[in-house]
């Protein structure tokens, strides 16, 4: 039935502009600062908001490329570069076929955090004021103990291996770049560039490689026991990561200091 979709979509879409880059995740991950290191380039040009959700919600994706045409700005210079970050493709189970569809050419950015660290950063984000109701008051422990509904919603999210594998069903492994958040904390220069190289664009230094929406919080609800057991939830799914990547990840087999002891990319 979804292919039938898909051909409609492209039938009835003219003069469709698909966007050069999309970067699909994660979240929590350092999408925001990556985004924003990208488009300070000259020859890149960001969507009109950052996160466009429009392969996620049906009601926007029915509404056909030309409405998501819409959301790009009009390409100054034939070589310009169009993008957007909706860091909640990654994990979505119907985005990469609706992606490979509607857009086969684009490139694909995934910037991937240590899992245990981004579950911690996800749920103090769900736990402040300025979310919702659904996680305030409820400690780390009680929230992993008392809800079957947020270990899917959250931790499932670092099972990056799986993830990927999905998406290269659909896409080729030479169209997608992986970029290591603990790498862009140490090398962020070097990272971005490797990243505008993969755009088919040259080095270029940007004024300043300062985090965007750097988190500040306090994990000491947070007990041994549970960083122990994201460790040992993840381990097997960071060691397919790491054959898969073919390099050792700097995340380590554990964590040896406070889980939020790091630059903090949200």
């Amino acid at each position: 039935m979804m292919k039938y979709v898909y051909l409609l979509i492209l039938l009835t879409s003219n003069l469709f502009a698909a966007p050069d880059f999309l970067i699909i995740g994660v979240t929590k991950g350092g999408t925001t600062s990556l985004y924003d290191f990208l488009v300070q380039h000259p020859k890149i040009l960001g969507a009109k908001k950052k996160e466009l959700y429009f392969f996620i919600h049906d009601e926007k994706f029915n509404k056909g490329l030309s409405y998501y045409n819409s959301l790009f700005p009009t390409k100054k210079h034939k070589d310009d570069l169009l993008g957007e970050a909706t860091p909640l493709y990654f994990q979505n189970q119907e985005c990469p076929q609706r992606v490979a569809a509607l857009c086969p050419k684009a490139k694909l950015i995934l910037i991937l955090r240590n899992p245990a660290k981004r579950a911690v950063s996800h749920y103090f984000f769900f736990n402040s004021p300025s979310f919702s109701k659904k996680w305030q008051g409820l400690s780390f422990e009680a929230a992993i103990d008392k809800s079957k509904g947020w270990k899917n919603e959250i931790i499932n999210q670092g099972y990056y291996f799986e993830h990927l594998i999905r998406w290269l069903k659909c896409f080729p492994k030479e169209q997608m770049h992986i970029v290591i958040l603990e790498d862009l904390v140490v090398s962020p220069e070097l990272e971005v560039n490797k990243v505008f190289n993969f755009l088919g664009l040259g080095n270029f230094k940007l004024d300043s490689y300062a985090p965007e929406n750097k988190g500040s919080y306090s994990n000491g609800s947070i007990t041994p026991e549970s960083i122990k057991m994201l460790e040992q939830v993840y381990e097997p799914h960071n060691k397919k990561l790491e054959e898969f990547l073919g390099r050792t990840l700097p995340w380590g087999s554990k964590i040896t200091k406070s889980i939020l002891d790091d630059e903090l990319f949200v």
